[in-house]
């Protein structure tokens, strides 16, 4: 939404920045799930900063594409099938930001380039989205998107204070995305545990059945 005259919804004054940081990442930093991670962060961003979409996108390696994760919103909620689960990173918002690394703010009005994004955007009734990089000393992971219903300018004062939220929220996510792969191996080693149980004990059945005559030591071999 546009503020109105004289009024903004981002914090004035260096105290008033460093609290809502604090207050971002106290929030965030225990959470090990996405989704836990994502509805902490739109309710900690609603004192910080005016939106009606909030979008998580992540790189895919495997397709080299913008990969939309998780889409908060307080208008709809269930999922809208006009909202794009998958961008090109040639030629869309997100997938400029993760390659250069600076933010970018679009009118879906205005903006020539991302046909597809700005497209999607006037579908769902946005005007102005702003994308923030998401990315930790390891990796780039892919970028955090606020959307708006109405025209909306963001100055420098709350470009900085946004992007400082990214680089927290980046590391949350790539904690929870190292948790995730955790969870993912523990799974797999307890399969392969109850495998090898099962062809021990087959093992020892076989054993009992055929016995510790020498034909039957030949038979085990």
């Amino acid at each position: 939404m546009v503020d109105p005259p004289g009024k903004s919804t981002t914090p004035q004054n260096s105290e008033q920045r460093y609290k809502a940081l604090l207050t971002v990442a106290e929030s965030i930093t225990s959470c090990r799930e996405l989704g836990e991670l994502f509805e902490r962060l739109a309710a900690d961003l609603e004192t910080i900063v005016e939106f009606d979409y909030l979008a998580l996108f992540l790189h895919d390696s495997a397709k080299d594409v913008m990969r939309c994760h998780l889409i908060k919103t307080a208008h709809a909620p269930e999922r809208d099938e006009r909202e794009i689960t998958e961008l090109p990173v040639d030629d869309s918002p997100p997938g400029l930001v993760w390659r250069t690394q600076r933010p970018l703010v679009v009118d879906a009005v205005t903006e020539s380039r991302f046909a597809v994004a700005t497209a999607a955007m006037r579908a769902l009734g946005l005007r102005t989205s702003c994308h923030l990089p998401l990315t930790t000393a390891r990796r780039r992971l892919g970028t955090l998107g606020f959307a708006s219903r109405a025209p909306q300018t963001y100055d420098s004062a709350e470009l900085d204070l946004m992007s400082e939220v990214a680089r927290l929220l980046a590391v949350a996510v790539d904690n929870a995305l190292a948790f995730q792969t955790i969870e993912q191996l523990n799974r797999k080693l307890a399969q392969e545990r109850v495998y090898l149980e099962s062809e021990i004990r087959t093992e020892h059945r076989f054993e009992a059945i055929v016995g510790e005559k020498p034909a039957g030591r030949n038979l085990r071999r």
